[in-house]
């Protein structure tokens, strides 16, 4: 593969991408707000981001901290009245999070061909997703950013760096995670809680080791800040008047739980299913972009895979558990935004594992 054809490669990267941009763009212009956004814009009018995260705490959600983002949201909206802005810009915080999350996760340099890379894993990740519409849903867009942002968080977590900007960084991250969405808070915190149990394992089973590890000391960081946040936005009375409409229909009995899980994850494959060209495509694009001797941790061995597959599953069932509780089966398809982020990233990285351990398969078919 000369030096000449990835630099064409990554130019073609770069046109797919800018034509992704432009689509979305495009729609943001032409897209008219959602009727919950009509009705948030018109309060934000006669109340302070302050007051309206109160009201909404106290009548709706304990989400505050996604109150208080959509609070910011909507005041500028009514102040330089534009509204397709945001959406490009939350598409920019998506890719930035993606950017730094995954070739930080993965130990690579960040190279012209890789970034674009990233950048195309998000921007499919975008359009295959199952509410699509929610990308343009101004109060519901953090969906597309959720996953993002605690992929960054995690690769924060697992460097040794502990400078102010670092520090910094997982605090705001923490906060965000924590306070705005409750069912995806306890995910977050299952991970970090991961990375401190590898530590111990790594430090021996010592005590004091551990806790002088500097990866595990941002780690309790988060998980102490998540855990605040995830209390505060629990006991929202909010939360319990919602759930006393009638909407939601809980299951009764341990049957009708299992019921539950078997619809809603056989259905979110339902919807996965039909996306797989995009992803075999998008490995494949990934897989020239990062090569086939990349340094990835889990492309080690056939154990490594099996934690892999191990740890999705495990991923899968803490993400429809929620929907599950509160509709007694698939529920909402916008709560499934960051499962199907979570899907393409274990989807390329299987392939990946394929490919790295049959070269000989993949010189042959790439030369």
């Amino acid at each position: 593969m000369s030096f000449q054809n990835n630099k064409n490669f990554n130019y073609l990267l770069l046109g797919l991408n800018t034509l992704f941009l432009i689509y979305y763009v495009m729609l943001a212009v032409y897209t008219r707000p959602h009727y919950d956004d009509l009705h948030f814009l018109w309060r934000m009018r006669e109340m302070s981001i302050s007051e309206y995260v109160s009201d909404m705490y106290f009548s709706r959600s304990g989400r505050f901290v996604a109150y208080a983002l959509n609070g910011v949201v909507f005041s500028a909206i009514n102040y330089i009245q534009l509204y397709w802005i945001f959406p490009v810009l939350f598409w920019l915080i998506g890719v930035l999070l993606s950017v730094f999350g995954v070739l930080k996760l993965t130990n690579q340099q960040f190279t012209f061909g890789r970034i674009n890379a990233v950048v195309l894993i998000y921007n499919v990740f975008i359009l295959t997703n199952i509410d699509f519409a929610v990308f343009n849903w101004l109060c519901a867009i953090s969906y597309y950013i959720i996953a993002p942002a605690m992929l960054t968080l995690l690769a924060l977590l697992v460097s040794e760096k502990s400078n102010f900007v670092t520090i910094s960084a997982i605090v705001l991250l923490a906060l965000f995670l924590g306070g705005g969405q409750e069912a995806f808070t306890p995910i977050v915190l299952a991970l970090v809680a991961v990375i401190v149990v590898l530590e111990f394992y790594k430090n021996k089973f010592s005590l004091p080791n551990t806790l002088r590890s500097v990866v595990v000391r941002k780690s309790v960081l988060s998980i102490l800040i998540m855990s605040a946040m995830l209390l505060i936005v629990v006991l929202a009375p909010g939360n319990y008047k919602r759930l006393a409409m009638d909407e939601f229909s809980r299951p009764e009995s341990l049957t009708e739980y299992m019921t539950g899980f078997a619809k809603a994850i056989s259905m979110f494959f339902y919807y996965l299913v039909y996306y797989i060209p995009y992803y075999v495509i998008l490995a494949l694009v990934v897989l020239r972009s990062f090569g086939v001797n990349t340094e990835f941790k889990l492309l080690n061995g056939k154990r490594y895979l099996t934690i892999t597959v191990f740890v999705y599953l495990c991923y899968v069932i803490l993400s429809v558990f929620p929907s599950v509780y509160l509709w007694g089966g698939f529920g909402i398809q916008r709560n499934y935004t960051h499962l199907v982020y979570v899907s393409i990233l274990f989807f390329i990285l299987c392939l990946l594992w394929i490919f790295a351990n049959y070269q000989k398969q993949y010189k042959r078919l790439f030369g």
